[in-house]
Parts: C-alpha cells; structure tokens; sequence
C-alpha cells in the first residue's frame, strides 16, 4: 500500500494560539527552578510546583508532566487523531519538540519519527529533565523539511518562538516543501486555540482550500467559544470523525455551528457524574486536553433520574497543579482518564455516565483571567452573558445538557463487577502464556478482551483509558510477532518482551493503576528473565550475552525489592506482604549467585 503523508501544524497568537502553550505563572508558591538557560527565543526553564515539573520558553509553558515517579511525557491525543485518519501511517516528521510529550506519543503509537528543533537548549532539557530518549536533530524546521526525502506519513509543526509562530513556518515555500513530502493522499492538520470564527482560523481554511479537496475542522466546544481545534485538510477523505477520547467534534457550517450558538446542538458525551460543591448542581465533568474545565449542567427528568445514582455523602476529588483535594482511589478516574495535569480542572466521581442531548454553551472564562486576576480582556464569548462564572473557579467552558438519552451509567462495583465476569479469565490466559514466553496466541486474547468491552458499552467505550492501552498493545505485539518470525530465538523473544514491556509503562493506563497493563507488564517481565534464562543455558557468546542481560534484570530487581523491604513500614507497596518482598529478594538473589558461577565475572558488572 502507497504510504500516506500526514501533517499537523501546532500554531499559536494573539487571536489563535496552541492548545497547550499557556503564559506561565510566575512567583507561585514552592516552585523550585532545576534549570535555566538563554534560548534562542528567551529563556528557557525548567521548574516544579505542585507536584509538576514544567517546561517554559520566553515565560510560555510547552508542556508538563508529574514527578511522583512517572516523569514520561504524557499521551498526546494528537497521535490517536492521526491513527484514526490514516490507520496506516508508519513514518513522521516533527519540527519542534517541547518536552518531546507528542514525540513520544508518536513514537508510541508506530510512527517512524524524525524529529528537528531549532534550538539545542531545549533539546537538552527534554533529555535531561523530562526523559526524552528519541530522535532530534538540531536544525531550522524550515530548512529541515527542505532536505527531506518523502513520501512520509505525517509531517507535524510543533514550533513556536515564545508566543508567536515562526513565520517562515507559515510560507507559501513552506507549504510547497510540504506539499512534495506527502503523498497523493497525505492529510494536514492545524491545532489551534481559538474561537472556530476567529479571523486566523478563515484565513486557515482559505489557504487549504486552494490545495486540498477535503477539509474538516475539530473542535471542543459547542459555539464559537475559544477552545481547542484541529483544522485537517486532505486529497483523499479522511475518516476522522467526533473522537470521545480526545473530546473533539465537527464544527463548522456544515456541522450546523450557526445553529449551535443559537439553539443548541446535539452531542453524546461520557464523563464523571457530581454534584457541584459550589450549588450542588448535577453535572458532567469530562477529563480533557486543556485548561480549566469542561463541565456540562444537566436538565430535564432523565437528568434528574440520575441524582439517585450517586451515593450519598459522595466526595468529588480533583487531582493536578491546580490542587489535590482528595482520593481518587475510589472513583473510576483510572478508567476514563484524570485529564492533562496542566491547571486542569476536573472534578472526578464512584460514578460515570454516557450521555446524549442538546447541548448549549451557558460560559466560557479564560483560565488566565482567574490566575492572574485581572478582567478578561475583549468581548465575552458567544452565548456568555457573563465573563466569569462561579461554577467555573479555575476558567474553562460550562455547557447546559438537556438529556434526551442515557446510553448507560457505570459505578465502581460495576465496573469490578464486569471485570471479574467478563475479563479476569482473560487476563490469567494472557498472564500465563506471556510467562512461559508464548506471544504468539496474546493478541487474539487482547481483542477479544476489546470486543467484550465494546459489548457492553459500544461506541463509548474508546473514551477508557484500558481501550486505549490494550488496543495499542495488541498492534505492539503485532509488530512484534511479524519483525520475530515463527522460529525466533530465545533471546529475540526476551528482546520482544523487555520492547512490549518497556511499551506498557509508558502508558497512562499503567500509571493510573488498576490496569491489565500492570499485570501484563509483570508477565512480560517474566518472560524476559525466562527467556534470557533458557539462552544462558546454552554455549558461546550468544549464552554469555544473555547471562549479561539476565544478571542486570536481575541486579535491578534486587535492588528493588531491596528498597521497597527497607521503607516498607514508610510507603508499604501496593498488593504485597512484607514475608513476600523478603521472600522475592531471596530467591533473585540465590538466581544472581547461581548465575555468577556458571558465568565467572558478571559480578564485576
């Protein structure tokens, strides 16, 4: 099959700027600077506040992630969005890498990356402070993407000069640059912030309508509010439609935008259901990709219906930079996901619902207005009468839903409930062939775990987290299986787990806990050791390299357990006994000796 071009330009301005890319706030409480450099464009910080860790440029925040351990940039819904536009898109270009959060994604997500930043001091804090381990090459994007040799399956701009675009960027020369890269075939897409009747976003659409002959835009919201967009225009149609993982619809004429700010539009959405601490009003609140919140008001008798389904005395927690005020432990924030961590306001519950019904947009306030304490500058958005609103503390969009459609509703013991019907057996079949080192029968396992799920919650159920993670994980493994062969080595198929494994842990899924991915993960673990073990048992240097790969696994995971036994009464670890760590760190231990004489030297290493 011809490979598939696929571009995505990330802009930011006055009117319309980048999703992500927020002025930074300054002076905050228990921030602490880990680095700071003159850039090309501004300095360049690196800070943590609040349980973040923060990069900026000239005072703009790139990007964020939590340092509680899980320091990996986190998922990029840009990269489902391309997955799902050309389900067979393999290589990508990236100019501009941030914290290299939507690299990674890319990467992740089975794209082939090259990757060019113009500025060499962000490339060194991406690598040294947010774990950055890809491709990136320091180069103007502009003369880069000029060098480059296509087709190639996605070509992103991800390149800002503190809060403004690079204007060679956004040349005609460029386009045409971009253009011979792609293709016949090939999509491009724009992420904006921006209100969809801005004067950028139609210039935008003017100029791809004199290159390409389908065209669709994306948005977040519901009228012509500021919010998230993704302008993609293409030779070929694309099968990008409303997205319930990454909260992007249709706007536009064509998806009746008019008719929208006027009279409503009908969505289906799947959120957390609570009771708003501010006026106790039932609402839906929606993990998302950007600041402040994403909140719908729900109207009507179904509505009311629903009051009944959340417990009383329930608490509504929410989890990030802007403030922790609670467990999450008991809600169900591991299965529909906790939201960006970057002043993101999102109130989580023991209670999810899918919903349908006439949505209208009731406020919008800029997250910025409520940090810095100043009135928002401009007119309000259309169809807010008020330009701040009490029921949005930190900014974001408040919606109205009149419910005309409840699709299905889910609390904790339900979601255990169908866990332990429908997947535990699943999961003891994949645990058990992945730790005696047989792969080759796990992805049929996996889409069937998928294919289970999407009975009971149909289309909604792409929203979850553990879709996201076992469908990826399945076309992993793929990969995987077809690079292997039917006749694969031992060490090739612990090489095979040590890369799924790896794969897992990157995921959101795994760092929210109660994941298949963290079983899965431990059974890829084993079967690494296993399958090292069997190749060191052989002769050669093929069985010395594995005895080395074995020993510092297992060096590693001594030392591990080492850690967890000693702090155990401080932060005692998940699922585990005391008796159970000690007798773990035992039994490594007694391998690492057994494997140090057979192998003379390896405890040098």
């Amino acid at each position: 099959m011809r490979a598939r071009g696929l571009l995505a330009l990330l802009l930011l301005g006055s009117a319309c700027s980048s999703g992500g890319l927020r002025p930074e706030a300054r002076g905050a409480a228990g921030e602490r600077l880990l680095a700071e450099e003159q850039g090309l464009h501004g300095r360049v910080r690196v800070v943590e506040r609040a349980g973040l860790r923060m990069l900026s440029v000239a005072g703009a925040v790139q990007g964020a992630v939590a340092v509680d351990g899980s320091r990996r940039p986190g998922a990029d819904s840009l990269a489902a969005i391309l997955r799902a536009a050309r389900p067979g898109g393999r290589s990508a270009i990236l100019i501009g890498l941030g914290t290299g959060s939507t690299a990674q994604a890319l990467m992740d997500a089975g794209f082939d990356l090259r990757v060019a930043e113009i500025d060499p001091v962000v490339v060194r804090m991406a690598r040294r402070f947010f774990d950055y381990r890809g491709p990136a090459i320091v180069a103007d994007g502009a003369d880069f993407l000029g060098r480059q040799k296509g087709p190639v399956d996605a070509v992103i701009l991800d390149a800002f000069a503190g809060e403004s675009v690079p204007e060679q960027l956004l040349s005609e020369e460029t386009l045409d640059r971009i253009q011979r890269l792609l293709a016949p075939d090939g999509v491009l897409a724009w992420r904006l912030l921006a209100s969809p009747g801005a004067e950028c976003v139609k210039e935008l659409e003017c100029m791809l309508r004199r290159r390409f002959r389908y065209r669709q835009l994306l948005g977040t919201g519901i009228g012509d509010e500021r919010q998230n967009l993704l302008l993609i225009a293409s030779h070929a149609a694309c099968n990008v439609v409303d997205l319930p993982a990454s909260g992007l619809r249709a706007v536009g004429e064509e998806a009746g935008l008019e008719g929208a700010q006027a009279g409503g539009r009908r969505i289906d959405v799947t959120g957390f259901l609570v009771r708003l601490r501010e006026n106790g009003a039932l609402a839906l609140d929606l993990p998302h990709g950007h600041m402040g919140a994403v909140r719908y008001l729900l109207m009507g008798e179904r509505a009311r219906r629903l009051e009944a389904l959340l417990p009383a005395g329930a608490s509504f927690p929410t989890a990030g930079e802007i403030g922790s005020d609670g467990d999450l432990g008991p809600t169900l924030a591991h299965l529909i996901g906790r939201g960006t961590v970057m002043r993101s306001d999102v109130r989580h519950s023991p209670v999810i619902a899918s919903l349908g019904g006439l949505a209208n947009l009731r406020s919008a306030v800029d997250p910025d207005t409520v940090f810095k304490g100043r009135p928002l500058r401009g007119r309000a958005s259309a169809g807010s009468p008020a330009r701040l609103d009490p029921l949005l503390p930190y900014g974001g969009q408040l919606y109205t839903l009149a419910v005309e459609r409840v699709h299905w509703t889910l609390d904790l013991a339900g979601w255990k409930d169908w866990e332990r019907e429908q997947a535990a057996r699943l999961i003891e079949q994949m645990e058990q062939q992945l730790g005696r080192g047989e792969l080759a029968g796990v992805p049929a396992l996996l889409r069937e775990y998928l294919s289970r799920l999407r009975a009971r919650f149909g289309e909604q159920a792409s929203a979850f987290v553990v879709w996201k993670d076992v469908r990826g994980l399945a076309s992993r493994m793929d990969e995987e299986l077809g690079s292997m062969g039917a006749k694969a080595s031992s060490t090739r198929k612990a090489e095979a787990c040590e890369h799924l494994m790896e794969w897992a842990e990157r995921r959101e899924g795994f760092y929210l806990g109660q994941s298949p991915l963290q079983r899965l993960s431990a059974s890829l673990e084993r079967c690494r050791i296993g399958c090292y073990e069997a190749a060191a048992r052989g002769d050669g240097p093929d069985a010395r390299k594995a005895a080395e790969q074995l020993h510092e696994m297992l060096t590693g995971k001594a030392r591990l357990l080492e850690h967890d036994i000693q702090y155990f009464d401080e932060m005692p670890p998940t699922g585990r006994s005391k008796q159970e760590l000690e007798n773990a760190y035992r039994e490594t231990k007694a391998r690492l000796g057994e494997l140090e004489k057979r192998f003379p030297g390896l405890e040098s290493l």
